[in-house]
């Protein structure tokens, strides 16, 4: 098998690290965007045809193999049929969740995204927030997405202020 050449020496000084030690290396990947691709419906995306495979080909060779995302943990895990690569672990929420074993542990979101959360909705109908936006409650953060909007970029302004 021919191993891509790195384009920086640091790249190659990983490479040489991993490959020199693989039980100690560490091999992590995004979720969105890397195993499976980015689609209008975050609900909708799933791991390319040959992501688990592969993600469980390197579980049997290195020290550790995990999956980070900023969706919550778990459901990286469902849609991706992560639970079935062993030993991987599953970063959620940007670090605040792990998945491993079927074990979900989480960090208690702080006080001030449970204040957002309860401001938001007044917050959105006093700046008059045009139809199809959206809060997405992430448990450690909330989003506003625009994206469904009839105009994306100007409702997005709006909320801005711009």
């Amino acid at each position: 098998m021919t191993l891509p050449r790195p384009s920086t020496p640091e790249g190659q000084a990983g490479l040489d690290a991993l490959l020199a030690d693989p039980s100690h290396a560490l091999v992590a990947a995004d979720f969105d965007g890397t195993l499976a691709p980015i689609v209008a419906r975050p609900q909708d995306a799933r791991p390319h045809p040959g992501a688990l495979p592969a993600l469980t080909a390197l579980a049997a060779a290195v020290g550790t193999v995990a999956v980070i995302t900023g969706r919550p943990a778990a459901d990286a895990v469902a849609l991706g049929g992560l639970g079935a690569v062993p030993g991987l672990v599953v970063i959620g929420h940007y670090g605040w969740q792990r998945w491993q074993d079927g074990e979900l542990t989480a960090t208690p979101a702080p006080p001030a995204v449970e204040r957002a959360r309860a401001a938001l909705p007044g917050v959105l109908r006093a700046a008059q927030a045009p139809d199809g936006t959206w809060i997405e409650d992430k448990a450690h953060a909330v989003a506003v997405h625009t994206r469904a909007t009839a105009d994306p970029r100007a409702a997005l302004d709006r909320l801005r202020g711009g």
